[in-house]
């Protein structure tokens, strides 16, 4: 899993002046490769990005915002309505409340009009050393 969140991790630091930061969260757009890893075996012939991998990139957008790494606490919700397949441009945005060291992110992913997923993710800091 470390080596599949490096490679998301890569793929999306790569396109880093289209995160928009704001107050209270982010936009985003981002396209994931035909070779990347995730999408190998989900499925053969017809791949699509599995939900993990989608939520993964909500992290990390997330600690691309705040500045420092965050572990995965909760999914609170999570909602696939059509899949993401490899080289389509997705639209990011999301939304993070903190209190008491807890981030609540609310996030949504576009293809073009239409709704891809939506989640509600909770998210604590990470520990001293741990890296985003």
């Amino acid at each position: 899993m470390a080596s599949l969140r490096n490679e998301l991790r890569a793929s999306l630091l790569e396109m880093r002046p289209q995160i928009r930061a704001s107050e209270r969260g982010f936009e985003a757009a981002f396209l994931l490769p035909a070779s990347f890893t995730g999408f190998q075996g989900h499925f053969r012939g017809q791949p699509i990005c599995p939900g993990v991998c989608l939520i993964q990139t909500q992290i990390i957008l997330a600690e691309c915002v705040l500045a420092h790494a965050l572990t995965l606490r909760e999914v609170i919700t999570a909602k696939f309505l059509i899949p993401i397949t490899p080289e389509k441009r997705v639209e990011a945005a999301g939304w993070i409340e903190t209190r008491d060291g807890i981030h609540i992110l609310r996030s949504t992913l576009d293809l073009g009009p239409q709704r891809a997923a939506e989640f509600v993710i909770r998210l604590l800091d990470a520990s001293p050393g741990e890296q985003p």
